[in-house]
């Protein structure tokens, strides 16, 4: 399921009428990062995406993903991504995501008979 609020829950969101900017997960993630309060830089930090591919706020990390490792945000602001940061997608497919998007990212399919549906439900239900 992937819902057009996506992108401002992923990424953030500017409220029309008091322009006040407030981020999202992985914007609020990545600042806590950037700010080293607790020596943040000295670990390495692995952003999850867990779902479909959309091009609706996959689109955004087309900038993280390549060379420039810059975040651009909706409201303009851009966040520079420390080389600590990986980010990883769990997909079921790709079919939502764009050429762009696919391009700059290393892909590794598991086939379903190595993970048999037992093994990804016993796994699921533990966390």
């Amino acid at each position: 399921l992937v819902a057009p609020s996506y992108k401002e829950i992923l990424f953030g969101r500017l409220d029309g009428t008091t322009l006040e900017w407030t981020d999202g997960v992985a914007t609020a993630l990545l600042r806590r990062v950037v700010a080293n309060e607790r020596g943040e830089a000295k670990r390495r930090h692995w952003l999850c995406f867990d779902g479909d591919v959309d091009p609706e706020w996959a689109e955004n990390l087309n900038s993280v993903l390549d060379d420039n490792k810059v975040l651009t945000l909706p409201n303009g602001e851009r966040l520079a991504v420390p080389p600590n940061v990986r980010f990883i997608f769990e997909v079921e497919d790709l079919a939502k995501a764009t050429p762009a998007t696919v391009s700059r990212c290393g892909v590794l399919h598991v086939d379903a008979a190595i993970v048999s549906a037992e093994s990804r439900a016993a796994s699921t239900l533990k966390t």
